[in-house]
Formats: C-alpha cells, structure tokens, sequence
C-alpha cells in the first residue's frame, strides 16, 4: 500500500520492463519501491493480509527461466 498522492507528486511509475506480460515477469514491485525509498520517501513493513492467490505466484516459479532472467536483472 501506498500514500498514492506522495508518489504521484514525486513522479515515480512502474518500471515497464518489469512485470506479468513482458520479458521479464517479476520484479516491478521490488524496483518500485527500492527507487521510492532510494528517493528518500519513508516505508513501513506491516503484517497485513489483502488477498491471496491458488497456486504459485509468478515470483515463487524457480523453473521458469525468465524468471530467473529477471531476478538477475533487477
């Protein structure tokens, strides 16, 4: 979660290189925040659960190799 007006104000986007549906499936979520944090803005961990999902998560596939290739180039 996120205070969606801070970073809109700071002008950070996802890295569209990054995510489900491009060469490299993973990866979005952890560039996002490192650069939101890299910039000085403040974060949090907090135990929350929003959702769940059956089956593994695109990030749990170790046998997918541009799963791999994408770890390697975050």
């Amino acid at each position: 979660m996120v205070q969606l007006d801070t970073v809109c104000a700071a002008g950070f986007t996802f890295d569209q290189q990054f995510g489900v549906g491009t060469a490299q499936p993973v990866g979005e979520d952890y560039i996002f925040v490192c650069d939101i944090l890299n910039a000085g803005l403040r974060g949090a961990a907090i135990a929350i659960v929003t959702g769940t999902q059956d089956g593994l998560s695109t990030g749990d596939n170790c046998r997918d190799t541009s799963v791999l290739t994408a770890r390697r180039a975050v």
